[in-house]
């Protein structure tokens, strides 16, 4: 009875997901990095803040992310940001915690699966 339940929970994320996804004309395919490819994530253009600081990873190298998972927090003295891949794939490398980026630094590389 707990398996059927859990089964249906489980069912239902899915559905609701797919259905998200066809309301919103989520292209999924186009988040998924070609298998052995490998896409470098880079601190983004932030309007001229300074001082930005990662400070936190949610994933490890090798776990597996998709789109719009929340990777890290970057942040400096007036804010915190947290910031998502764009991509579904494995983490292959991260920059260490602590690192001040600039911009264009590179924070991780995701390989496709």
């Amino acid at each position: 009875m707990l398996k059927k339940i859990i089964r249906q929970l489980f069912t239902l994320d899915i559905k609701k997901e797919k259905i998200h996804n066809e309301q919103h004309n989520v292209d999924i395919e186009k988040y998924n990095i070609p298998k052995g490819d490998i896409q470098t994530i880079i601190t983004p253009d932030l309007n001229g803040q300074k001082d930005l600081i990662l400070t936190k990873w949610y994933f490890n190298v090798g776990d597996k992310v998709k789109h719009g998972d929340i990777i890290c927090d970057i942040q400096n003295d007036k804010v915190v940001m947290e910031f998502e891949t764009f991509f579904n794939g494995k983490i292959i490398y991260q920059c260490n915690i602590n690192t001040e980026l600039t911009e264009k630094t590179e924070i991780c590389k995701i390989e496709g699966v």
